[in-house]
């Protein structure tokens, strides 16, 4: 039984880092920038005392090459808000196209069509924004050791 218990964990942990190593990142940057465990984390925004930022991170196997990766989500929530959880088809909520890790920093930049008035509500959590080709980037960067992990 024991034998049997310690394969299936051995199985789960390889699977896991093959998971994230197909994804271009290995375990270590995952958990050195606190992000190992799927989930949706919470960010209290310190510039704007309004806003929270809620990232959904989850495991998927890629239809092209059958690896697996992690999917980034976010979504502004108001300050007052009791969501603690979201789908990845609600309304508002942003997919990340890239991200980035370095050390215990997670980086993306988003670009939408629009009027930066009306986009930049979205974007309440980012650190910088500006025009390019007709879009609109914002940039994020995230220290998930500062984040409240929610479910």
């Amino acid at each position: 039984m024991k034998k049997v218990l310690l394969s299936l964990t051995g199985l789960i942990i390889i699977t896991g880092l093959a998971a994230c190593v197909s994804s271009g990142y290995n375990l270590r940057d995952y958990q050195s920038a606190n992000i190992a465990k799927d989930g949706v984390y919470k960010f209290s925004n310190p510039r704007n005392n309004n806003f929270n930022l809620l990232i959904k991170i989850s495991t998927y196997k890629d239809k092209k090459d059958g690896s697996m990766k992690k999917k980034f989500m976010m979504l502004n929530i108001s300050k007052r808000s009791n969501i603690s959880n979201f789908n990845g088809h609600d309304k508002d909520v942003i997919v990340w196209p890239f991200y980035s890790i370095n050390k215990n920093i997670v980086s993306t930049r988003v670009y939408e069509r629009g009027n930066f008035r009306a986009l930049v509500r979205r974007h309440t959590y980012s650190v910088s924004a500006g025009n390019h080709k007709g879009e609109v980037g914002f940039s994020y960067k995230l220290d998930f050791s500062k984040a409240r992990f929610m479910n």
